[in-house]
Parts: structure tokens; C-alpha cells; sequence
């Protein structure tokens, strides 16, 4: 689902007669299955979401090569990453990312409609992931008149209604309490476990990382370790 092959990043910073190089990723390898759920842990600034960018191709690399679903998306232009991420990857961000004049249904409904799907199917399909994900009763809601949990399940209803075969979470219980977490955390390995979701999490949480079958460490922008087996 997920080949990294000798992934390097830096930035730039600086006007052009006075530029730094800032080196964040070193020659980063990096395999994940088909139906994994995979967590890389890593303190703040160890390039993890860098990383996650680089995956979800808002970041083209400085050198290496990226595949993601059997597709090299290096060196993509920007328009066949944005189709290619509409059909292929959802997300699930901390701060949830909610459009907040619309309703839960209508944000989880907004990618089917940038999908070009008929009015119908959308209301038949939003009516579905809303009981997936246990808000059925939630579908008039604003954001703003939910709890920071059920805000995270309209987020992770919206990342799966297109059905993508992949899931990049950025700390996605950042924003929760503990009670909240478990319960998100559980949502996610039930996903996994029925739906055959590849779910790639970045936290710096070890309760957050220890529901993956796999955890992969970051520090400086090289990986340290692996703890789990990789599916044979």
C-alpha cells in the first residue's frame, strides 16, 4: 500500500542570496501492507509529519520515491495528486478540519460531491457511514454543537466515504480526553478489521501507537526501530 524508497527532504528558508539548507528526512525507507494499521511515533520536529506529507503528496520529496497503491506519485503535478488523493486517501487531522457553516452530513457529503456522485447515492452513502461511525442521530448538527469526539467521527466518516483503500491520521486523538481516545482508537481497529482499511498514524502518544500492528520510530529524520511483525 505504502513503498518509501530512500526518502530524503529538506527545506529552504532564506532569500536567495542568503539561503540555509534545513535537512529534515534521511534516506527514509519505509513498507506498509495492504490492511495494516501502521503508527509512527516521534517527538515534535523528528520529521514525522513531514513524512506524512511526502505519503499524502502535499510535499513532493528532494530525492527518493514514493508509491502509494502501486502508483509512483513522485514528481506528479498537482492536479493528478489532487485526483489522486480524492479516490485514494482519506485523512483524519487533529484539529478535525471541519467546515463549520455545515452540517455533519454536509461535511461528510462534500468529497462525493467534488466526486461528481448523484444526489441520491450521496444521501444513501452518508446515511450509511453516519450508522458506521454511531452518529445516525447527529446528521443536523453543526460542528460547533458537537462534542470534540463526535467531531473527530464526522472527520473520519467524511476521510471514508469515497472508500479509500488507505487512511493517513495526523494525531488524531490530540484533541480528545482519555475516555474520548479509547473510543476513537476502537472505532479505528473496527474499521480496519471489517472494512480492510490500511490505516498510517503519526503520534507521539504510545497508547495511540500501540493499537497499530507495527510501530515505526522517528527521531532527527531517520528511523530508529520497529516493534511488530510485518504480515507475511
Amino acid at each position: 500500500m505504502i513503498t518509501i524508497k530512500q526518502v530524503s527532504h529538506h527545506y529552504t528558508m532564506g532569500k536567495k542570496a542568503k539561503e540555509t539548507t534545513v535537512p529534515v528526512l534521511h534516506g527514509i525507507d519505509l513498507h506498509v501492507e495492504k490492511g495494516e494499521i501502521v503508527s509512527l511515533v516521534g517527538k515534535s520536529g523528528s520529521g514525522k509529519s513531514t513524512l506524512l506529507h511526502i505519503i499524502g503528496g502535499f510535499i513532493q520529496p528532494t530525492s527518493g520515491q514514493v508509491v502509494i497503491n502501486g502508483k509512483t506519485i513522485t514528481g506528479w503535478d498537482e492536479g493528478k495528486l489532487a485526483d489522486f488523493r480524492l479516490q485514494h486517501i482519506g485523512y483524519i487531522f487533529q484539529n478535525f478540519q471541519l467546515i463549520p457553516s455545515m452540517t455533519a452530513a454536509q461535511n461528510i457529503e462534500l468529497p462525493l460531491i467534488l466526486n461528481g456522485t448523484a444526489k441520491q447515492e450521496r444521501k444513501q452513502k452518508v446515511a450509511e457511514i453516519l450508522r458506521q461511525v454511531e452518529l445516525e442521530a447527529y446528521p443536523d448538527h453543526y460542528p460547533s454543537e458537537l462534542s470534540g469526539g463526535q467531531q473527530q467521527r464526522v472527520a473520519i466518516a467524511r476521510a471514508l466515504i469515497l472508500d479509500p483503500p488507505l487512511i493517513l491520521a495526523d494525531e488524531p486523538t490530540g484533541s480528545l480526553d482519555s475516555d474520548t481516545e479509547a473510543e476513537l482508537l476502537t472505532l479505528i481497529r473496527k474499521l480496519n478489521e471489517q472494512n480492510g482499511i490500511t490505516f498510517f498514524l503519526i503520534t507521539h502518544d504510545q497508547e495511540v501507537a500501540a493499537i497499530a500492528d507495527r510501530q515505526l520510530e522517528i527521531k532527527d529524520g531517520q528511523m530508529l526501530k520497529v516493534k511488530g511483525v510485518m504480515p507475511v
